[in-house]
């Protein structure tokens, strides 16, 4: 897989923890870039804490990212920005990984594998949700397609009652 590739065996977890400050060079913000068919990733750094925790481990940091997205309506580029913090947990994969329901605390558990814990893969999954998933550029306007405030003023509930603008 192209990408990220930075992993902690667990094994390499000293007790105390481990801080990593991981940065994308050009070559990994463009394969990235590739991957998730963005326009480019100008920008790609975190703060990492590892840490272990009973069966797995558990990753906490900083990701902040600058991207360039391709607008849904016109193809031109929207700027977009990340600063997100991330707390995961990677445990193995097993029965509690394969129940259906999951509370909140289980939304953020990723699954160990042999290898380690995918530090780098993580940080990229964490940037790839926090950009917007249907970027648009300011002003562009497409025949029959609504703005959020349109859509919105939609919903309510006497919206047939209101006038358009």
């Amino acid at each position: 897989m192209e990408g990220f590739e930075h992993r902690v065996a667990l094994d390499h977890i000293p007790a105390a923890g481990l801080d990593l400050r991981l940065e994308a060079d050009a070559d990994v913000r463009a394969a990235i870039a590739r991957r998730f068919d963005w326009l480019a990733l100008d920008r790609l750094v975190a703060e990492v804490r590892v840490q272990r925790i009973a069966g797995g481990a558990r990753v906490m940091g900083r990701v902040t990212a600058q991207a360039a997205l391709a607008c849904v309506a016109s193809g031109e580029p929207v700027a977009a920005v990340v600063d997100e913090r991330f707390d995961l947990r990677f445990l193995p994969s097993g029965p509690a990984l394969d129940e259906v329901e999951l509370s909140a605390d289980d939304l953020d558990v990723l699954p160990l594998d042999a290898d380690g814990v995918a530090v780098g893969e993580a940080v990229v999954q964490t940037v790839a949700l926090a950009l917007p998933a249907y970027p648009r550029a300011a002003g562009v306007v497409v025949p029959g397609l609504l703005s959020e405030e349109e859509a919105n003023r939609l919903r309510h509930p006497l919206a047939a009652f209101q006038p358009r603008s």
